[in-house]
């Protein structure tokens, strides 16, 4: 069986060790470290930046903070 495709790949972009966020201008610093695979700094960037979080899963307690403000 192979792997499963990781939901943060729907809104980034792979390139060697680092990703992209797509929904950002290029312009904007969106370049992210996915060495050896790992995608946390993507995936709290997506979180805090676009509000957008693992389907089936709450917003972080930061991003509800920071929305409320």
């Amino acid at each position: 069986m192979g792997k499963k495709r990781n939901w943060v790949w729907d809104y980034a972009k792979r390139k060697g060790d680092k990703a992209f966020c797509e929904l950002c201008d290029e312009e904007e610093n969106n370049e992210y470290s996915c060495v050896d695979g790992t995608m946390g700094s993507l995936i709290r960037y997506l979180n805090i930046k676009h509000n957008i979080n693992q389907p089936g899963k709450l917003t972080s307690r930061r991003s509800r903070y920071v929305n409320y403000l």
